[in-house]
């Protein structure tokens, strides 16, 4: 049995072991965080919190090394994140980010790393949330969508959107249904368009369970149902550099449909002094692209630890990513987006006092078929990251 028929089969034990449903508390959204993937805290505000807005500042030195290309890049980063409540039902968030780049911001390589240009504002999110119950919210706008919220091998996207969230407790487990449906844009709303007379669409739906054995364990598994409807041109373009069949000389179109399925796990042990151990193991595959071109799997080790003055996280983690998994340009930097087999090592230190958070981070993503149409481009590469961010409460 392949790992994605045992995901599947726990998933369906997990769903079948209690009779008496109930509603839940909302669980995190599809937003996920970069490199470590951590929970995302969505505490509901009280009534009283009007206004809530966050300034940050961040710096990101990235290099590739290749036999194609040695490419180094910095980039400084200001952003503010605006959430309001206004009535019991309906909130809204408007975040922003202005960011400065310097290197070789124009070079493939960079490009399609969330649109690394020499300036650019960025829009993460401008949307509206109906959450007046506790088991249903929808937001529309621009929002981040993403593939499966538990582990994926694709980024979330900040893409005009809109999506459902509905939670249900089952005894002592929760169970989760996720659907969105979005516009699809190259590296994101505000940098790149799609095509003039075209409209692209992505469509999820997912299932997601999550049960507590006992209070130090948490087993969570998510089926997530997917398919890219006529992805613009720009994406494939940009997809051709990073490990993607393309077919033509501009405009570009991709050589397969992506229409399929990636499903993952992860369980989370809580150990001495509040310790965590997490392991997490994700399978995709593209139902349109042939065999042994069509599949990904991602796995993860992350031991996660807190003093009395900062928190530190640790991960190391594999890839092999096919070159038709996956629209390439939407895949994960540090897995060198597509047509790659290798290992990856993160690091990241949080001092909560000062909302000061630093992060390194290594991989080396390597050629997986030498012999696909994709591998023209590209070469076994080192990737090397570091970064600061500092947040900071405006009230």
């Amino acid at each position: 049995m392949n790992l994605l028929n045992s995901i599947v089969a726990i998933s369906a034990i997990i769903l079948t072991v209690s009779l008496q449903p109930a509603f839940a508390e909302s669980n995190p959204s599809l937003a996920q965080e970069s490199y470590l993937n951590l929970p995302e805290d969505e505490t509901q505000a009280p009534l009283t919190e009007q206004l809530d807005a966050e300034l940050s500042f961040s710096l990101t030195g990235r290099r590739y090394d290749d036999a194609i290309v040695n490419s180094r890049w910095g980039r400084a980063a200001i952003g503010i994140d605006l959430k309001k409540r206004f009535t019991s039902y309906l909130s809204g968030r408007l975040a922003i980010e202005q960011r400065f780049t310097s290197g070789a911001a124009s070079n493939y390589y960079t490009v399609t790393d969330g649109g690394a240009s020499p300036g650019g504002t960025l829009i993460d999110e401008a949307a509206l949330t109906l959450d007046g119950t506790d088991y249903f919210k929808a937001s529309a706008g621009i929002v981040s969508v993403g593939l499966n919220p538990v582990y994926s091998m694709m980024n979330s996207q900040s893409w005009l959107a809109g999506k459902m969230q509905s939670d249900m407790k089952l005894g002592d487990h929760i169970l989760t249904l996720f659907a969105a449906q979005a516009t699809p844009s190259s590296g994101g709303v505000s940098n790149r368009t799609v095509d003039d007379g075209t409209l692209p669409l992505f469509t999820q739906g997912t299932v997601l369970a999550e049960i507590n054995p006992v209070e130090s364990v948490k087993f969570r598994a998510a089926y997530t149902s997917y398919v890219f409807t006529d992805p613009s041109s720009r994406t494939a373009e940009d997809s051709k550099f990073n490990g993607s069949t393309v077919l033509g000389n501009g405009p570009y179109i991709f050589a397969y449909d992506y229409k399929g399925a990636e499903v993952a796990a992860d369980v989370q042990f809580t150990l001495f002094l509040d310790d965590k151990l997490i392991f997490k193991v994700a399978q995709i595959r593209n139902d349109k692209a042939p065999e042994k071109m069509n599949q990904g799997e991602i796995w993860k080790a992350e031991y996660q630890k807190k003093f009395n003055r900062y928190e530190v996280a640790a991960a190391i983690g594999g890839f092999r990513i096919e070159s038709d998994a996956i629209p390439s340009s939407y895949g994960v930097e540090m897995m060198g987006f597509s047509n790659r087999v290798g290992h990856s090592t993160t690091v990241r230190v949080r001092i909560p006092k000062q909302n000061l958070g630093f992060m390194i981070g290594h991989a080396n993503a390597n050629v997986l078929n030498k012999a696909a149409t994709a591998s023209g481009t590209q070469a076994d590469r080192e990737v090397y990251t570091i970064k600061t961010e500092l947040t900071y409460d405006l009230f």
